[in-house]
């Protein structure tokens, strides 16, 4: 079995993840964690001081910070920046395992004292936008997130420069002693996010100068009324826990080898990020019916919900033409917009609901759109994920991924041309309708055999709703597909699909369902087990 490291995690941690209140500070022992042929392996600080003291032999070594230092006084900065370009490793050094674990964590920002460029890359490989900020005059970009103008991307605020910005860059202590004083707005900054957010070190020991720079920042801005603040070792001993912790770091340590230190690494940021994903659901507040219904029932089960995604120029339209094909079809279409996801970061609440959803409709047109893409389809797979394009969309503009996806060409200019594409989308709904209905036939039983009542009684009712649009469908196509259950009965029973004299006890069985939604009700095993006799009657007769 896989190793729980959320377990060294304390709770009060976890809430500030889903909650968006975490800021992850990396250093430079995060990378390590690249990939470089053998035996090449990326420097920590003091190790980068080593080997920089091997051109000034004439210095009797005491700390990185003053070699490099003296090394610029000697040499030039101009050359000691050309020497951190070559023993960074910046042409060869690639983004490895634990970047991924890391990146795919949605952060809305991280900080980095770090001089390289792996972040950035590794943000690049999965889709995810980036904006490194360096200097102060970037602070002023907005980097809020409008579903009109922007994609959820990730602002990367390099504390410390970069090497492909000299001017920007903090290295030597003339840099460090002078930088509250040359960044107020940058110092100010990160003070402030430090009011609202935890800090999350990773990749820092007490012998780094930029830990030190970091705090000193912190503590000139906050005080002793900073948050707490934590960073991640893996076994580490007792000793530098306590020199940690009287320096105000609470340390997350885990338990294992330190040779296992990268795989630990990617283990424990996959498990965060499950963490997040799993947990936005239920601390979210979902503000349509139809998803609600679906959103309250346990993560692990079969879902009938339906991700679409589309430009806000288009999406009026295209909901009128399509939501009653997929709630015909049996599914419940989800939009971002149904859901109030806590902490407001959306790049967590779009993952969260693709993890939950069965299907994705993806109107291609936009940023956003983009990135909902490159999520369902990692989430998803390809066969669940269906493509509308516009007909103005050239070919040329269409991504490999698009290219390999089952895509419904569209003109909202030719209404004439409207029943042809609709009757594409109809038939793919229909297809996973049909592969699917067999999971959700089950769900009520095997929901009530573990002993998960309330989720069993939701899943019958929501099965039941199912099947009467199903079974009016035949009779009467044009019946609203966003008729409220109390509708479908009415009209069930006048058509002679169901018996009147069931009516009392499917309306009962409702009331408890709603109740049981929306006011968190407690549903008993008797209860469940009638709702289910009911299903079972109803759908064999």
């Amino acid at each position: 079995m896989p190793v729980d490291y959320l377990k060294h995690f304390p709770a009060p941690l976890l809430d500030d993840l889903v909650h968006n209140r975490w800021l992850p500070i990396v250093g430079a022992g995060f990378s390590r964690n690249a990939d470089l042929p053998a035996p090449k392996r990326m420097p920590l600080w003091e190790e980068l001081g080593r080997q920089l003291h091997k051109e000034l032999p004439e210095y009797t070594y005491t700390n990185a910070l003053d070699i490099i230092s003296a090394y610029s006084h000697s040499y030039s900065k101009v050359r000691l920046i050309e020497r951190l370009y070559s023993l960074l490793f910046i042409d060869e050094a690639r983004p490895g395992k634990v970047h991924n674990a890391f990146c795919q964590v949605p952060f809305d920002i991280v900080c980095t004292t770090n001089f390289d460029f792996l972040l950035e890359r590794q943000y690049q490989l999965i889709s995810r936008p980036c904006m490194p900020i360096l200097s102060e005059d970037q602070l002023s970009i907005s980097l809020g997130e409008t579903h009109e103008r922007l994609s959820p991307r990730t602002a990367l605020l390099k504390i410390h420069g970069d090497l492909n910005h000299p001017a920007n860059l903090v290295v030597t202590e003339d840099d460090y002693d002078g930088y509250i004083n040359s960044r107020p707005l940058l110092s100010t900054h990160i003070g402030d996010l430090l009011i609202t957010r935890t800090a999350f070190l990773v990749g820092y020991s007490l012998d780094d100068s930029d830990l030190r720079q970091l705090w000193r920042i912190v503590s000139s801005r906050l005080g002793v009324l900073r948050r707490p603040a934590y960073a991640l070792m893996v076994a580490a001993e007792p000793s530098v826990v306590s020199r940690y912790e009287r320096r105000g770091l609470k340390i997350i340590n885990i338990e294992a080898k330190k040779e296992r230190y990268s795989e630990v690494l990617a283990d424990v940021f996959q498990q965060l990020h499950q963490y997040w994903v799993k947990y936005t659901m239920p601390a979210s507040v979902v503000i349509r019916e139809e998803p609600l219904q679906e959103l309250s029932l346990p993560s692990d089960v079969s879902s009938r919900l339906c991700f679409f995604s589309a430009p806000q120029n288009l999406l009026a339209y295209l909901r009128n033409i399509l939501f009653p094909e997929i709630s015909r079809a049996g599914f419940a279409p989800l939009l971002t917009q149904d859901v109030l996801s806590p902490g407001d970061n959306i790049a967590a609440k779009i993952e969260a609901m693709i993890a939950r959803s069965s299907i994705a409709i993806i109107v291609m047109g936009s940023a956003w759109t983009a990135y909902e893409q490159s999520i369902a389809l990692a989430r998803l797979g390809t066969n669940h994920v269906l493509i509308l394009k516009e007909a103005r969309i050239v070919d040329t503009e269409i991504s490999s991924d698009v290219a390999r996806l089952r895509t419904v060409i569209f003109d909202p200019r030719n209404p004439d041309e409207v029943p042809k594409w609709v009757n594409l989308v109809r038939r793919w709904l229909e297809e996973h309708a049909a592969a699917l209905r067999q999971r959700f036939d089950i769900e009520p039983t095997r929901l009530f055999e573990k002993g998960e009542y309330k989720a069993s009684l939701i899943s019958a009712i929501s099965h039941l709703e199912i099947w009467l649009r199903l079974s009016l469908r035949q009779v009467e196509y044009e019946i609203d597909p966003n008729a409220p259950i109390h509708r479908l009965l009415d009209v069930a029973v006048r058509r002679q699909i169901i018996d009147a004299r069931q009516i009392e006890g499917i309306k009962r069985a409702v009331s408890i369902r709603n109740l049981a939604v929306h006011a968190d009700r407690h549903v008993t095993k008797g209860e469940a087990q009638s709702a289910l006799r009911l299903l079972a009657d109803i759908t064999r007769g």
